[in-house]
């Protein structure tokens, strides 16, 4: 076992396998507090997209935090491809990954090299993609977003407490 890389990526392998039955899939990090049912709330946000992702409030990347898919072969393909890089990348950030997957043209940019010397940035002035994603992967090809401000994460959120469906308590000390 690598870092327990195994862990990681079969939570993606366990998603595509509840898509592959024909069912949609939340997958919530262990630190995210339920303050109510979000299932109603997720499915008008997501409006048929493939993917919702839960958000930061001072970021624009995708975070794993929360994961909506919908069951499509698209959405399907996506997560066996993505388990399959973090799995063989484990020093990677799923966050980036997704975002480099999926194409979020709001990510933060990253501009470093990883520990095998490839290039990981994702986003620049000049669009120059990850180095090393997986030959034939769906990428940029799933609809995606990320769940609004009433999906509160620990960096901080705007709007009355009585809105909030969760708050992902990393950085915010109750973690």
């Amino acid at each position: 076992m690598k870092l327990n890389v195994e862990g990681v990526a079969n939570k993606y392998g366990v998603m595509s396998l509840i898509l592959n039955l024909g069912f949609d899939v939340t997958f919530f990090d262990l630190d995210v507090a339920w303050l109510r049912d979000p299932t109603e709330q997720i499915l008008l946000e997501a409006d048929g997209k493939e993917f919702m992702f839960g958000s930061e409030f001072v970021a624009q990347n995708l975070s794993p935090s929360i994961i909506y898919a919908k069951s499509t072969t698209l959405a399907t393909l996506t997560i066996i491809y993505f388990a399959a890089w973090l799995y063989n990348n484990p020093f990677a950030f799923d966050y980036h990954g997704w975002d480099a997957f999926l194409v979020n043209p709001d990510a933060d940019t990253t501009g470093s090299w990883d520990y095998q010397g490839r290039e990981v940035t994702h986003f620049a002035e000049s669009y120059r993609p990850m180095s090393f994603l997986p030959e034939g992967a769906p990428v940029g090809k799933a609809s995606f977003g990320r769940l609004s401000h009433r999906f509160a994460s620990g960096d901080g959120f705007t709007g009355p407490l009585e809105d909030l469906y969760s708050f992902h308590c990393w950085g915010s000390g109750l973690g």
